[in-house]
Order: structure tokens, then sequence, then C-alpha cells
């Protein structure tokens, strides 16, 4: 409180379950030497403490019921209630989005020659170059086991494709290793569709995108598959 040295001051911790949130400071506006109400003061205290308890509380739960806790990316329940939203604004904003089905390629060759914990160190480090790659705005979702849902948001068709290569090439670029032991090289399976051109609708884009996958699979893997406005979704 250095310069208010003249007006009567309190600084009292905010406590909450046994944590240190913060500092309450009281400053007087009465320049003339006098006490604070000390039970008041604590009382306000204790309450302010056990409120922004309660708020942190109430966002970790929130973000455990929509993170995935071993990649830290947003799970398949948050992409459900998300995504039907963000093709709504690209529709009242006349923008594109592209939504991008992404799969691992054999790796279940990392769980079966390394263990489970080299294959999660896997998901976490393909998981951070989505994150890294990720614009503000942008979704990147763990859609189950060894899959994974890129939203890219307001892109164009040419754009998105550059940004799916690229993603595809820094994996593939990275040299991981588990126990002083190398992994080898992980590839990606990307299938790629883009509002409005392939689809209108979450559920149009997403299955799209998933058959897309699995032709990038059948064609040799480690590849990006664009959708083309003739191929059927169904």
């Amino acid at each position: 409180m250095d310069g208010y040295h003249e007006h009567p001051t309190v600084c009292i911790p905010l406590l909450a379950q046994g944590d240190t949130l913060g500092v309450l400071h009281i400053l007087s506006e009465n320049s003339e030497k006098g006490t604070f109400d000390g039970p008041l003061a604590t009382s306000i205290a204790e309450h302010l403490g056990l409120a922004i308890a309660n708020l942190q509380l109430r966002n970790n739960l929130r973000q455990q019921a929509i993170r995935d806790p071993l990649t830290g990316l947003y799970n398949r329940r948050y992409l459900t209630e998300v995504l039907e939203q963000t093709i709504n604004q690209a529709k009242r904003r006349n923008n594109m989005i592209a939504v991008c089905m992404v799969d691992l390629d054999h790796f279940k060759k990392f769980n079966d020659s390394f263990g489970h914990d080299a294959g999660d160190l896997v998901l976490k480090k393909v998981a951070d170059e989505f994150k890294s790659c990720s614009r503000v705005g942008d979704i990147a979702c763990r859609y189950g086991g060894e899959e994974f849902c890129l939203v890219f948001i307001d892109i164009t068709e040419k754009n998105a494709l550059y940004v799916a290569e690229k993603i595809r090439n820094r994996v593939k670029e990275l040299e991981l290793n588990y126990k002083l032991k190398p992994l080898g090289r992980v590839t990606l399976s990307m299938g790629l569709s883009i509002y409005p051109i392939h689809g209108t609708s979450a559920s149009e884009l997403i299955q799209l995108s998933d058959k897309l996958l699995y032709q990038a699979k059948a064609e040799g893997r480690d590849k990006v598959v664009l959708g083309s406005i003739n191929i059927d979704a169904t």
C-alpha cells in the first residue's frame, strides 16, 4: 500500500479450503487515523474467498465436462454441442468452415510394441501439434481413441487444405522417444469437408469427413483427402 501510509488501511487474505486465493485491500478515504471494523472486514473477506472458490470450482467442473483429460483437447460432447452453432454463425456471416477428421495410422503398434504409456505420449504430442496449428476460434477435439476432429473457422477450401497438409507434415516430422527408445514416425490419415460446399449440417460434414478419412487409409494412408461436390456422404 505504498503511497497511502496516511490513510487507514488493512489487508486480509482471501482463504478457502486452506488455499490462499488473493488478498483483500481496504483503504479508508478518510485521511484521519482511525480503526476498521475488524469482524466486518474479516466476514467480507471470508465471503469473497468462498465466492471465488465456488467460481473456480464451477469452471473446473465445466472444463472437466468438455475436455479430454489426456490430451487437453475438447471432447466429443463439446463438439456435438458447438459445431451446429458454429455452422449457424457461418451461415449468418456468409463464411466457410472446414471439418477435418483425423486418425493416427497404425496406432495399435505403439501400444503393442512400447506399452500404453508410450501410446499416451504419442496422443499428447500429436494433440500439441493440433493446438499449435489452431487459430483463435478453431476447435480441436479428441473424437475417440486415436481419432480426432479439427474445425477451422472462416477459412477457404484452399487454405483449409493447406492447414491440413501443414499439420500432417508437422506430425510426420516429430521425433518421439519413450524411455530413450525412438518410437518411429507418426503419420495421419485425414478427411476434409467444407461448409457449405459439401454439406450444411454438422452430421453431414462429419459423416463425409469420416468417409474421406477411410478413403485416405484405403489409398495408402499418410494423406489428406478433400471432398468433392459430387461425393455422396451416405
